[in-house]
């Protein structure tokens, strides 16, 4: 029954095995083209990173969206991104020159509408350790800066009363985990 038509598909189990075997084929093939990619770009052989950055959706194409992770990370925080918190981030986003219909602005989009789970604070440290040491002190502290503002214009778009309570205590802690991740690539 080796060959018998499986299921009615008109396909034996050899020709399915077959079509598996090439679709893994494919899809080892395009995340060695990817990571090869990313290695170039980022100037890394570091194998841990570049897995870290393709395993959250980051290609040469997506890149740029690492920048803003923990915008989104700060977002999701309290366990829903808040309509304030979105348009702060996407605001982010069009002013550093990003168009809607870039690859990076809708993996943006889908971090912000999918809950992104503990890999993508791990992707970004991954990345900022890879960055940070090839970079002088001054464009370390501005990198720092400019992450760190945007983190808190973010947890402070939504929420608080009068101007008290702006920033949640689990937005705080996104912000310890953003400080402690520049500081360990300043020591890397």
């Amino acid at each position: 029954m080796k060959n018998a038509n499986r299921a009615g598909t008109g396909r034996s189990d050899e020709e399915l095995w077959i079509q598996r075997a090439d679709q893994v084929r494919r899809a080892t093939q395009q995340v060695t083209e990817q990571r090869a990619a990313l290695a170039a770009e980022l100037d890394t052989k570091d194998a841990a990173v570049l897995d870290a950055l393709i395993a959250v959706g980051l290609d040469c194409e997506t890149l740029p969206a690492v920048e803003w992770i923990p915008l989104a990370l700060v977002a999701w925080a309290d366990g829903a991104v808040q309509p304030a918190e979105r348009e702060a981030i996407l605001r982010v986003a069009e002013g550093d020159g990003i168009p809607a219909e870039h690859p990076a602005h809708r993996q943006l989009r889908d971090w912000l509408e999918n809950a992104p789970g503990t890999k993508l604070l791990g992707a970004w440290q991954a990345y900022l350790g890879a960055v940070a040491p090839r970079e002088d002190e001054g464009a370390q502290r501005a990198r720092e800066a400019w992450v760190r503002t945007r983190v808190r214009e973010v947890a402070e778009a939504d929420g608080g009363w009068l101007g008290f309570g702006k920033v949640s205590s689990e937005e705080g802690g996104v912000m310890l985990d953003v400080a402690r991740s520049f500081r360990t690539a300043r020591r890397a």
